[in-house]
């Protein structure tokens, strides 16, 4: 969580302070008791929150001096801007399903390229998002473009490991050479490995593929990283021919993770 903290003192008695977290903005006006620290025997009210952009207000106490309630609107606006700007923002929404427009990785700034759902016949088993370091509408494109990488997704449905591995399998031979395949061959084994270590997967639950520079392929649940991470550009170019190759595994997929 993000968090800022604003606080001043508007007489020898009172002081005003502002919380803002990613989630939620408290302020409160603390009622300090002789000349105890606000933070060791205070009194303080909260009279006023603010949770997902929606401003829920009551009356300040009254036992807040004229002055205090007169800077009540200023020094609220700072605390709003505060949060405002560490309040990260949700680019694009599918099926219900919000994501970053931007995200950090690897010391570097990823912008989201598209998203996309993967249907099977009817079922809709997963929204995948692509980020990049600069938007692209081809698979060369995505392929030629240098430093780290991200594809996310976002279950909708339980999947076994399985169905993963059978998938990853029949993906990469569709999107690559019989050369490629041989050269490839062990880190798609290490790769089964891991997904079959992680088992099943519950709707719900986030999984992203992250291409980092130095160190190759990471694969991670729900934020925590799932066995080693697998060398080779070349290896993370073969994942996303999957989804955004020449033969990918949903037309429709491709073209949402390319914004077309």
């Amino acid at each position: 969580m993000v968090e800022v903290r604003l606080e001043t003192r508007c007489s020898k008695r009172y002081r005003f302070r502002a919380r803002c977290g990613t989630s939620k903005l408290t302020v409160q006006y603390v009622k300090l008791m002789s000349n105890q620290c606000p933070l060791n025997g205070s009194r303080a009210v909260t009279f006023s929150t603010c949770f997902s952009g929606r401003m829920q207000s009551s009356r300040p106490p009254n036992w807040l001096p004229c002055r205090a309630i007169k800077d009540i609107p200023k020094l609220l606006t700072a605390a709003l801007l505060c949060l405002t700007l560490s309040w990260p923002t949700a680019a694009a929404t599918l099926e219900g399903q919000e994501f970053d427009d931007t995200i950090r990785l690897s010391n570097r700034d990823l912008r989201l390229n598209g998203l996309g759902v993967r249907k099977i016949f009817f079922i809709k088993a997963y929204v995948a998002a692509l980020y990049l370091g600069e938007r692209v509408g081809t698979s060369l494109e995505v392929a030629v473009m240098p430093g780290p990488k991200r594809l996310q997704l976002r279950m909708l449905q339980n999947a076994g490991p399985d169905d993963f591995t059978s998938a990853l399998v029949s993906g990469i031979q569709k999107n690559t050479s019989d050369a490629e395949q041989v050269r490839l061959g062990d880190r798609i084994a290490q790769l089964q490995r891991t997904i079959n270590r992680i088992g099943r997967t519950t709707k719900g639950d986030n999984i992203t593929l992250d291409y980092l520079p130095e160190f190759g392929t990471r694969l991670a649940v729900n934020g925590v990283s799932q066995g080693q991470a697998i060398a080779g550009a070349d290896f993370f170019d073969a994942l996303l021919g999957i989804f955004a190759g020449d033969r990918p595994v949903d037309a429709m997929l491709k073209k949402g993770l390319l914004g077309q």
